[in-house]
Order: C-alpha cells, then sequence, then structure tokens
C-alpha cells in the first residue's frame, strides 16, 4: 500500500488500499485525486459542527448554509482516476455450485439466471441506468461467473472529473460511461462493446 499527498494542489494518490480474506478473495481500492488540500480539510471541519447544533436539534438555515459552502468547497476536486477489484480465490465457484445444488438447476442455468437479473437492480429508479451500462454490467457477470479469477471497475476519465460533474452524471447518466471513463475488466480482460451488445440489458 502506498499514499501519496501533495499540499500544494492537494492531489491524494492512494495505490491500494485492501482486505484479504482467508479463501474468500481480496477487495483492492484505489484512487487518485486533486483538490484534497489543507484548505478543504479546514472548510471540513468548520463545517463539521454546522448540521446539527450542540442540543442535537437541526438548524435548517444553517444546514443550508453549511450545504452551500460545501459544494462551493467540493468544486476544487477533482478525481484523476479510481478503481475497484476483487480477486476470488474460489469462494464464488463453491457458491454457485451450492446454490445450484439447492435450485435443482445446472451451474450454467444458474449464471444464466443471475445475469438476466442484473437490469433488476435499477428497476423502480428515477434515474434509470443507460442500456448500454446496465448491458456492460450483464456481460462483466457472466464472464466472471463462468471464469471467477477477478473483477476490476475502473474510472478513468479522460480529462480529471469534478467530483460534482460526476454526480451530476449520476443524476443525468444518458452519456455516464463516457463521461467518468467507465472500464470494466474481468480476469484482466476489458468488457468490450461488442461483449455488452450480446446481452440484453433488461431484466429477463
Amino acid at each position: 500500500e502506498s499514499v501519496t499527498w501533495s499540499l500544494k494542489d492537494g492531489r491524494l494518490n492512494v495505490s491500494e488500499v485492501s482486505v484479504d480474506i482467508d479463501r474468500v478473495g481480496k477487495l483492492k481500492f484505489a484512487f487518485d485525486i486533486v483538490g484534497y488540500t489543507p484548505e478543504f480539510l479546514q472548510t471540513l471541519s468548520a463545517l463539521s459542527g454546522s448540521f446539527v447544533s450542540a442540543d442535537g436539534t437541526t438548524d435548517q438555515a444553517a444546514q443550508a448554509q453549511a450545504t452551500a459552502r460545501l459544494l462551493q468547497a467540493a468544486q476544487n476536486l477533482f478525481l484523476n482516476s479510481a478503481s475497484l477489484r476483487y480477486d476470488d480465490a474460489s469462494i464464488t465457484g463453491k457458491l454457485l455450485d451450492m446454490v445450484a445444488k439447492q435450485s435443482n438447476v445446472t451451474r450454467e442455468a444458474l449464471i444464466e439466471q443471475i445475469v438476466a437479473s442484473v437490469p433488476q437492480m435499477d428497476e423502480g429508479s428515477t434515474d434509470p441506468t443507460p442500456p448500454a451500462v446496465l448491458k456492460m454490467m450483464q456481460a462483466a457477470t457472466r464472464a466472471f461467473l463462468n471464469n471467477p479469477h477477478s473483477i476490476e471497475v475502473r474510472l478513468a476519465p479522460k480529462a480529471p472529473l469534478g467530483v460534482l460533474g460526476i454526480a451530476a452524471a449520476a443524476v443525468a447518466p444518458t452519456n455516464l460511461a463516457d463521461q467518468i471513463g467507465l472500464q470494466v475488466n474481468v480476469n484482466d480482460k476489458p468488457i468490450t462493446t461488442a461483449d455488452a451488445d450480446k446481452e440484453t440489458g433488461v431484466a429477463g
């Protein structure tokens, strides 16, 4: 694990934060941001007590003012990249076999059911995920479950992306994948557009 922090521009680069569970797998998180300056931290510290008063009640006017100041400070935060990776230690295959046996279906049939159910996570959402992203999620799920070794989700925008821009993209996600530079790798191979186009993007 490596962490570097430049006070001048607030660049915080965390190469890896990991959790390794024996016979389960290893979860690794990394990110690279700019704007995490001492001034930004001072602003956070100053605002920390603004949302709830000393007696535990909420002052709506003070809360609104604090939120506005927080959003203003967040305008200086930019994401260079971020990644979340899971390396499997054989637990996924064992779970698939166990559930398939309990459900009296083959492992292949169970995987098809899981892939088909991925879009259901989006049902009822006021900001539905674009079909292209859902198809990518289905393709990644299929690839990983068929050969469960590793899966990684990366955000790699073409240029540093403001955190407020990420939030805005999530609210209006028409071009979400392109805006945030979304990449999904399974077993160190990228999920391509051709892979995603084989999926339905709708709940089965």
